[in-house]
């Protein structure tokens, strides 16, 4: 009787002893299982950030991406305006070249009136004769500057006045005959001869 008692005594003490075990391992587990879920909530709270971040950046991408779509839409739009004023530039240049090509056409070409003028000639004179007849049968030479501009531009005729008589005046003496000589430096002199000669005709009948 008193060996079976200690054996149940022992067979107690083992199973005491394995429950204390248990309950160390199982204390051991619900630590353990706390640290799990708490590692397990801290991923989930991971996961959920980045979850929202890339919400946060698609929603970001997506604002970019209508932002740079607009963009380009304006730039599309201003270039083709560019392109426009650029045509549109471009003709008004054509019709400006034409237009300053006329003008300097007209600015080159010689005025009507004047392409219709007639230079009066005026005879050479004779030496053979007096001085005013001289004047009459001269052959034709081109008349000073100054004739065709008192002939291009009449002058105003001056109001009658009475004056005294004055004393009768001798014509200036004809100028001495010279043979035309060949060579053009005495050519030039002898027309420079007429002219001044003519040109104290002029003086003398006007005076």
């Amino acid at each position: 009787m008193t060996a079976e008692v200690e054996q149940l005594k022992a067979d107690v003490e083992r199973m005491q002893a394995e429950v204390k075990a248990l309950d160390r391992q199982m204390t051991s587990l619900r630590a353990l299982n706390h640290e799990e879920e708490g590692t397990l909530a801290e991923l989930q709270n991971q996961l959920r950030k980045e979850q929202d971040t890339e919400t946060r950046t698609s929603h970001e991408y997506e604002e970019r991406l209508v932002t740079l779509q607009a963009k380009a839409d304006t730039l599309l739009s201003q270039n083709r305006t560019l392109l426009r004023e650029m045509r549109e530039a471009k003709k008004q240049e054509a019709s400006l070249q034409a237009l300053l090509t006329k003008y300097e056409k007209e600015l080159n070409s010689p005025e009507p009136g004047l392409e219709n003028v007639t230079i009066p000639l005026v005879p050479q004179p004779d030496f053979s004769t007096g001085p005013e007849t001289a004047a009459q049968s001269s052959p034709a030479t081109p008349p000073p500057p100054e004739t065709l501009a008192s002939a291009a531009a009449p002058q105003p005729q001056p109001p009658p006045q009475t004056h005294t008589p004055a004393p009768a005046r001798t014509a200036p003496p004809a100028p001495t005959p010279q043979p035309q000589p060949p060579t053009g430096e005495s050519s030039e002199s002898w027309w420079a001869t007429i002219k001044d000669w003519l040109s104290t005709i002029w003086s003398w009948l006007f005076s």
